[in-house]
């Protein structure tokens, strides 16, 4: 993994939203990251979709109606 805190990386972490969508891009610095802990099982949902070539295209429907597991879920109330 990379090692954001390191200033030649030129990337600026950010904790929360409004700071990520605020920060100018200044001197050497060419990206923004808003580093979070999320919780939940992200990769159940994709693998559940259907994938067609790089994108899937879901709806909030056909999210609700996936069959997940507790971990499942609490990524779901995330979306």
């Amino acid at each position: 993994m990379i090692d954001l805190s390191k200033p030649e990386n030129q990337i600026h972490c950010v904790t929360n939203f409004q700071d990520l969508v605020s920060t100018p891009f200044h001197d050497e610095i060419n990206a923004i990251c808003w580093t979070r802990n999320l919780i939940g099982d992200f990769s159940e949902i994709v693998e559940k979709l259907e994938v067609n070539g790089n994108i899937a295209v879901i709806d909030q429907k056909d999210l609700f109606q996936l069959q997940l597991s507790e971990q499942g879920l609490l990524a779901r109330e995330i979306f």
